[in-house]
């Protein structure tokens, strides 16, 4: 399984889920943040900010992630 998708593994079912669906990971074409937000049953502001969480988040696993392959 590619790291990338071993990072996603890492979150929160629904967080990765979030991710998967807009980045397109899941249905190979990736969703716009309306249409993520509403298969999430959220708002589009409220997709907005877990994205960017979850973003910022996989930035740190991969660091680490990273830095343990390298050791």
């Amino acid at each position: 399984m590619p790291w990338r998708l071993q990072l996603l593994n890492e979150l929160p079912k629904q967080e990765a889920e979030l991710l998967r669906l807009r980045y397109g990971i899941a249905a190979g074409k990736p969703l716009s943040v309306s249409s993520t937000a509403r298969q999430m049953g959220d708002t589009r502001d409220t997709a907005r900010g877990r994205e960017r969480r979850n973003n910022a988040l996989i930035r740190r696993l991969s660091v680490r992630f990273i830095d343990h392959l390298e050791a």
